[in-house]
């Protein structure tokens, strides 16, 4: 069909449209982009049924023999009794006129309902969507832009600048769950990261079993006096000379095996099975040398004490990465779940950022001297 003339567009404005063409100009104007744009410029008017009312009802009175336009619209509507409506039908068979009057009152009726069970696909977008659109761009237009407030504490941060506001409200940082929020918070309000170690991780004197010769020794590396992300980590030693093979073990708090690797010529080794989270562990190496076993650590050093970090701190660093949060979220989550290398290298990281910042030196000098004092130092 093509495009809808002005007057075609101004009667369909008015109501005026007969209800063949209405339905064709509504299927119309629902594909067509630019006549719905033509139709929204023009002026509203009053609707033509209020014409077609008053031109039927001068007809009516104009020519008494006719049929009232009352009479007609209670017979079209059917709500005619059924004495009148024999009456009806007896002069619609004879006269023409209100024969047309009725069909057309009919036909009119059928298409305004037809109209109105249809989804309003354009009339109210074009009737209000010009104004609304022109309301909200003055009110944007208009609106007074508040001068920029200086940060009570801001820094840059991956490529952003984060800070907070004289309110102590959190500016500029994207950030992964409340625990992460909580924890950026407090950081840039105190200008202090504190880092959470587990008690008992300072370990004790070995009270491990099982004998070597005394002779020689050689140290695990990690993890010792530390909490670790994986709740399958890496074990790590220094090698042994002349060791053949070497076995590590894992006992609970209560000192009862809970993992052991089989026999093994490297000095690393990680557990088949996930470790529990949350719990403390104490683990022993055992290296064969000349048919003699040299345990690492032995009495009477200390052991090697981990936990394994809550399933609370690791769902909120997961979600940290996967948000690709900043720096400083990170070393906050890190130190929060007792990470203290993490934590170094993300502060580190955002040193190299803030160059001279006094925020983010004093930050990392007071996160070093946390972890330098934690078990295991």
């Amino acid at each position: 069909m093509p495009h809808l003339s002005l007057d075609q567009l101004g009667k369909l404005r008015e109501g005026a449209l007969a209800a063949s063409e209405l339905l064709d100009a509504d299927d119309h104007l629902s594909e067509c982009e630019e006549c719905r744009a033509r139709l929204a410029t023009l002026p509203m008017v009053g609707p033509a049924w209020a014409e077609m009312i008053g031109g039927l009802r001068a007809a009516a009175e104009a020519a008494e023999p006719h049929l009232s336009y009352e009479r007609l619209q209670a017979y079209v509507d059917g709500k005619s009794t059924d004495a009148d409506r024999a009456l009806l039908e007896a002069h619609l068979s004879e006269c023409e006129v209100c024969r047309a009057d009725a069909e057309d009152l009919k036909e009119f009726a059928s298409a305004y309902e037809a109209r109105n069970r249809r989804p309003a696909r354009y009339a109210r977008y074009l009737i209000f969507g010009p104004i609304a659109a022109t309301l909200l761009l003055a009110a944007l237009l208009l609106r007074p832009h508040p001068q920029a407030v200086p940060l009570a504490a801001s820094l840059e941060d991956s490529g952003k600048t984060i800070g907070l506001d004289q309110g102590g409200h959190l500016v500029g940082a994207e950030v992964a769950g409340s625990a992460g929020r909580d924890l950026l918070l407090a950081v840039l309000r105190d200008h202090r990261m504190v880092v959470t170690i587990p008690e008992g991780l300072r370990s004790h004197v070995s009270v491990l079993l099982g004998v070597d010769s005394g002779e020689t020794h050689f140290r695990v590396l990690n993890p010792v006096g530390e909490p670790v992300l994986k709740d399958e980590p890496e074990f790590r030693w220094e090698p042994l000379d002349k060791a053949r093979g070497y076995t590590v073990q894992i006992f609970d708090a209560d000192y009862q095996p809970v993992a052991s690797s089989s026999t093994i010529t490297g000095t690393s080794w990680t557990p088949e099975h996930p470790l529990d989270r949350g719990k403390q562990y104490v683990w022993q190496v055992t290296a064969l040398r000349n048919g003699v076993p040299v345990k690492s650590p032995r009495p009477p050093d200390a052991e090697a004490r981990f936990v394994v970090v809550t399933n609370g701190d690791a769902t909120a660093i997961e979600q940290a990465h996967q948000a690709q949060a900043g720096h400083l979220q990170m070393a906050a989550l890190y130190a929060h779940a007792g990470l203290c290398h993490e934590a170094l290298t993300e502060m580190e990281a955002l040193e190299r950022e803030n160059s001279g910042s006094a925020l983010v030196q004093q930050l990392l000098a007071d996160l070093a001297n946390q972890c330098d004092a934690g078990p295991g130092h």
